[in-house]
């Protein structure tokens, strides 16, 4: 933009403003001082102005033409509109028939850098040929615009994709998502109402590094192999969280390398229902290493149905941990779940499958029951099945039956670790469990190493085959079977 000439700037103006509406209706200038009370109620004409007695020459920009009409503006209410962040992400418009609306979708923090998207409708339209995503329910009127869910084909990286030359808004960003509707009424014009709200395209909110979590889609969104999402290293829930109010079927388990700090707050995680034949299975696939040590508190997984199948670790929290601190949560049944499987598994818990080089401290595993069929150099355990270099204290499990067979070599099974080179104290294992074939099975671990120490097992067992031990192989002192007599 050009600047004004001084000799013109610094010269005299008065300008006719309607802060009601933001219109300028006119604008007075002159070279000299002039009295607006005397131009204000004269004909605006340039001859007019001229001609008014005592008043220097007045320039005038606007004219008698210029009247403006009325203006009001539309009914607010008509722009306001619904965010739904839950088991959808969605915006619901209760739409008017005489309003035409405008929904543009940018990302909040750098909306010049990414593409944004904008949809165009009227409140009487009832279908949406060119937005797929967008759905009017016929019960109610309302019009849907789904950003966001587990349905397949739903999920936010496939329903927003690069545009305009600029690439796609990040799956994870939050959103800045504005309103606009315009109406023309009785022929007067009315300036259209805006109304804009932000939410986060994933999860319930974010701050830098870490999200918040409120539902089973952001949980299932911290899969970066699902959402796409990238830059999460901490995930924190905020409230009790049920699966099957979810949009899927199947929990996928969640795999981020970066997300290195789960807190569950305390809160319960119901009804997983996890079904995989991949390498790893359990709310993590794998959690934490040597590179990015881990630490998860505060996890409350409440039935849970867990279907291995041919995964080789598998584990109602996770699949396989390593170098990661555990504390303050467990896994238990309480309905008609709280059920484990695995076939030709390696390392199969009822917390977590394989461990290493972890700790972990008030927490346990009371499953109904655990079914597994074991491949050779293998564990199971009502607690972890496989544990090396581990400290576990304060923790027990509970398992009301754990079935173990197998076909190979050097296979072990325990009421609390099926196979164990850590340091244990202070923690116990009840239960029943059952062996067909394999090495050997224990009331509380097989430790070939490692230190045990004030635990005990009240662990029962039905047909067993190969070694048993009411407790363990060995044990460090203070360390005891509850059951009367050692089995046979």
């Amino acid at each position: 933009m050009g600047a004004a000439d001084p000799a013109i700037r610094d010269q005299y103006y008065a300008i006719e403003y309607d802060p009601s509406n933001g219109s300028v209706h006119g604008v007075f200038f002159s070279d000299a001082y002039f009295d607006y009370s005397v131009v204000q109620d004269t004909d605006r004409t340039r001859e007019q102005l001229r001609g008014i007695e005592g008043q220097p020459v007045t320039g005038y920009y606007g004219g008698s033409a210029s009247i403006l009409p009325d203006v009001g503006t539309v009914d607010p209410s008509a722009s306001d509109f619904t965010l739904e962040n839950q088991e959808r992400l969605q915006v619901r418009i209760d739409p008017s028939p005489t309003v035409s609306y405008r929904l543009a979708i940018e990302d909040r923090n750098a909306p010049a850098s990414y593409a944004s998207y904008t949809y165009t409708f009227s409140g009487s339209q009832s279908e949406f040929v060119e937005y797929p995503n967008i759905t009017l329910e016929s019960a109610t009127g309302h019009i849907l615009i789904t950003l966001d869910s587990l349905q397949a084909g739903r999920h936010f990286q496939e329903l927003f994709l690069p545009d305009g030359g600029k690439p796609a808004i990040l799956p994870g960003a939050d959103l800045r998502i504005t309103l606009t509707a315009e109406e023309a009424s009785d022929g007067n014009l009315l300036i259209p109402s805006t109304t804009t709200k932000v939410v986060n395209s994933l999860f319930a909110g974010r701050t830098g590094d870490e999200v918040f979590l409120s539902s089973a889609r952001h949980l299932q969104n911290l899969d970066r192999n699902l959402s796409n999402v990238s830059g999460i290293t901490k995930a924190t829930a905020q409230t009790d969280i049920d699966w099957a109010f979810s949009d899927a079927i199947i929990f996928v388990p969640i795999s981020n390398g970066t997300l290195t700090d789960f807190n569950g707050g305390g809160n319960s995680i119901s009804n997983l229902l996890i079904a995989t034949n991949g390498e790893y299975s359990g709310l993590f696939g794998v959690f934490g290493s040597a590179a990015y040590p881990g630490s998860i508190t505060g996890v409350k997984l409440t039935d849970p149905t867990i279907n291995g199948g041919n995964a080789d670790f598998v584990g109602a929290l996770a699949g396989f941990v390593s170098h990661t601190v555990i504390s303050n949560s467990s896994v238990f049944a309480l309905a008609s779940n709280g059920n484990l499987s695995a076939s030709a598994a390696t390392a199969v818990g009822g917390l977590v499958g394989k461990s290493e080089n972890s700790s972990y401290s008030y927490c346990f595993a009371a499953l109904k029951a655990m079914t597994v069929n074991l491949a050779g150099n293998s564990g199971a355990g009502g607690f972890v099945g496989i544990s090396t270099s581990d400290t576990i204290e304060h923790c027990y499990a509970n398992t009301t039956e754990i079935n173990v067979s197998t076909s190979g070599s050097n296979v072990y099974s325990g009421g609390f670790i099926g196979r164990s080179n850590s340091n244990i104290s202070f923690s116990y294992a009840c239960g029943n469990i059952k062996q067909t074939n394999g090495t050997a099975v224990t009331g509380f671990t097989y430790a070939p190493s490692g230190n045990i120490s004030s635990c005990y097992s009240a662990t029962t067992f039905d047909g067993t085959t190969g070694s048993s031990y009411g407790f363990s192989n060995r044990a460090d002192g203070g360390c005891s079977y509850f059951s009367g007599s050692n089995p046979t």
